[in-house]
């Protein structure tokens, strides 16, 4: 027989024995083994954020991952979504106390699995999967029945009833090695010496103590972890409300219409309440909450001559007593909260009417000065996601909550109207330097606390006081995005060494001039405006339809045409044609339009001239050598002007360059006595030839070799 099959509904085993058994993971709620094929669940109902129940035999499992919401794919979530048809065998323990895991046994999908709304380990709303499972064998014991219960008799009804509290029913329940367990339930039942007392016995008697260090397997280490249990249940206020109800504690609560008319304020409140306490008590809960700065349990411990672990203790047991005086023997709960609802208000929405998880966790720092309201919420609820879920009208939008309703609902409204947000990146870098934070919030259309904390979680941005104002500062900025906020903030265009100069200056940024200017060339939204200068299209105030017009103009004109056009000859053309105003156009932004084009329709060659990528376009780019030459072989003879005038439909040249072309090139051009230019060939005489310091000849055999070799290439 297997180790697996050898388990026992009802029966507590250690995580070891888990471990050993399976082959599995000894941590974790859903433990895959591949070794036995089996998927072990740990449904943890003492100490975990899954809100995991049973409900008429089904128990609704709550799937795998702490924070954010849950996904199939990954994990073992989905293995489990599978399991009616990947044959592994399904098991499932449940926890009440730590260390101690009671068998079910082997359990099936009652039903299609579902999503549902939980919170996640830092207090978020987030999409869990639940799964529903029921037990294969119906007849499993359920060893969470209520016998021992009711064999509690309760003398009085008081804070945590020791007295009530059997040793072996508090072994069974709650945080207890096995060793001590197994130890203490074996000699409980053994009829020679029947019950070894209560919790308060094993307190107050040292005769019990000692008892109980005879017993088999039972030492100072199974002794020390009982000792230290007991303390953490009297700690626990959890484990308080379970106990009271246990021990069947139903005093009523006062009537709070009536009591809560002699209440002022909270400090007045829990000052009555501390009030009541030792004076001992008293001390180290006004040092530890109320100390104005807040002292540290060492430094309490050597003034009234405790230990450190001690203070700990004596302060969570007093506020543990406020507590349980506040909320089972005097007053509702709820009523009590909403009692001071003001004051409470002015406390977390001081400065708006939407407040954060992460501000109100702000408000509860007892830096630099603690106050009766932090000490109240403490008491009050130990999950402050919850007490703020209670009181206040939570924002599925902004992840916080509104004062009130009516808040809640007009945002709500202002959603419909503006159902994308705005971007936090775009609008910082639109701001002006300094950026003001009240005027990036009034931007982003959302609560300040919303801004406030998109801000801080921004690894790039962080919020400084700057005198009566709040900036934004920004570190480790993307490049580019530097160059956006330097060219926004400018509002015109920038040389390459003024781009360079403000890098420095902002952002502390060294960099090269070739790098600024290879980085602006790649940004889709800047352009060159100017022989090395650049500029954003925003600034420039050039539609969406007008770029697209001018694209579309170019590539038509560039098609009838089908050669290489200079960008500052179409850019004259399409002012010619009245589609753009001068101010907004010259050949290099035109240049910087084409190149940006999302469809890569435009081929820009150096010297500004621009060509198709388009297969209906024949034509090549050539040098303005390349292009005298095959104009003069045309023509046969030009001056200097003649040519500038021929080359001048389709790009820009002066004669300076052209002249200093034909010169530089004497073994291709000469100059006629009539003051004209020919190319030197086979059949040109010498009386042709004037001022070519090369010999006649040695000119005529290049011009043949060269035509030669172009025969050949063609």
């Amino acid at each position: 027989m297997s180790k697996i099959a050898q388990l026992k509904p009802g029966v507590h085993y250690s995580n070891e024995d888990i471990f050993e058994t399976f082959l599995c993971s000894p941590q974790g709620g859903m433990r895959r083994s591949k070794r036995t094929n089996t998927l072990v669940l740990i449904a943890n109902h003492a100490y975990s954020i899954y809100k995991d129940r049973w409900n008429d035999g089904v128990l609704n499992y709550t799937g795998m991952g702490k924070k954010g919401n849950q996904v199939l794919d990954g994990n073992q979530n989905i293995t489990l979504f599978e399991s009616d048809n990947n044959g592994i065998e399904v098991h499932l323990f449940e926890i009440f106390s730590s260390r101690i895991y009671t068998y079910k046994g082997q359990v099936q999908l009652a039903d299609k699995p579902f999503i549902e709304k939980q919170d996640d380990f830092d207090g978020w709303s987030r999409d869990v999967w639940v799964f529903p499972l029921k037990l294969i064998d119906s007849t499993t014991i359920d060893t969470n029945d209520k016998e021992q219960e009711n064999s509690i008799e309760v003398d009085e009804v008081s804070e945590v009833n020791l007295k009530s509290i059997s040793l072996e029913f508090f072994v069974e329940k709650y945080d207890v090695l096995v060793r001590v367990r197994n130890s203490i339930v074996a000699e409980a039942t053994n009829s020679d010496l029947g019950t070894l007392g209560t919790l308060h016995d094993f307190i107050s008697s040292n005769e019990l103590r000692e008892n109980l260090l005879k017993m088999p397997n039972f030492g100072k280490t199974s002794l020390i972890n009982l000792k230290d249990c007991i303390n953490e249940l009297i700690e626990n206020e959890r484990l308080l409300k379970e106990f009271a109800n246990i021990c069947n504690n139903t005093s009523e609560s006062l009537d709070t219409s009536e009591s809560l008319k002699d209440l002022n304020s909270i400090e007045e409140m829990l000052e009555y309440e501390i009030s009541n306490l030792g004076n001992k008590e008293k001390a180290i809960l006004k040092s530890r909450n109320l100390h104005k700065p807040i002292l540290t349990l060492e430094a309490i411990g050597k003034t009234i001559g405790l230990t450190r672990e001690r203070v700990r203790q004596i302060n969570s047991k007093s506020l543990r007593k406020i507590r349980y005086s506040l909320t089972y023997k005097k007053y509702n709960k709820k009523d009590l909260a909403y009692y001071f609802k003001e004051e409470l208000d002015n406390f977390f929405f001081s400065e708006n009417s939407f407040i954060s998880l992460k501000t109100a966790k702000e408000c509860l720092k007892t830096e630099p000065e603690p106050t009766s309201i932090q000490l109240f919420i403490q008491i009050m609820s130990n999950n402050l996601n919850n007490f703020l879920h209670e009181y206040y009208f939570y924002s599925d939008r902004y992840l916080g909550w509104y004062v009130n309703k009516d808040e809640l609902e007009i945002n709500r409204i202002d959603f419909q109207e503006y159902p994308n947000n705005v971007n936090l990146n775009e609008v910082i870098l639109k701001s002006n330097w300094p950026i003001n934070f009240d005027n990036v919030v009034s931007s982003m259309m959302e609560p300040q606390e919303v801004v406030r904390d998109k801000i801080l979680k921004h690894r790039n941005y962080y919020l400084k006081k700057v005198g009566e104002i709040t900036v934004i500062k920004l570190h480790n900025i993307n490049i580019k995005d530097m160059f956006r906020y330097i060219l926004r903030k400018h509002g015109d265009e920038m040389t390459l060494y003024e781009v360079q100069k403000q890098c420095k200056k902002l952002f502390d940024r060294k960099l090269t001039i070739s790098n600024i200017g290879s980085r602006l060339g790649e940004m889709p939204d800047a352009l060159i405006v100017d022989r090395g200068k650049y500029n954003l299209y925003e600034n420039l105030s050039i539609s969406d339809n007008l770029i697209s017009d001018i694209r579309n103009f170019v590539e038509s004109f560039l098609f009838r045409n089908q050669q290489y056009i200079s960008s500052k000859i179409i850019c004259k053309k399409i002012l010619d044609e009245s589609l753009c105003e001068s101010t907004l156009l010259n050949g290099y932004s035109l240049l910087g339009i084409l190149q940006d084009d999302e469809n890569n329709r435009f081929d820009c060659k150096r010297g500004l001239m621009i060509g198709l990528n388009t297969a209906n376009f024949n034509a090549e780019k050539k040098d303005q050598i390349d292009e005298v030459i095959q104009l003069l072989e045309d023509k046969v003879s030009l001056s200097t002007n003649q040519i500038v005038f021929h080359l001048s439909e389709h790009r820009e040249v002066l004669n300076m360059t052209i002249e200093n072309i034909l010169k530089e090139n004497a073994d291709i051009f000469h100059k006629t006595n009539g003051n004209k230019w020919k190319l030197i060939h086979e059949n040109t005489t010498s009386s042709e030839v004037i001022d070519n310091s090369p010999k006649l000849d040695e000119l005529i055999r290049i011009a043949k070799e060269r035509k030669i070799q172009k025969n050949i290439n063609s």
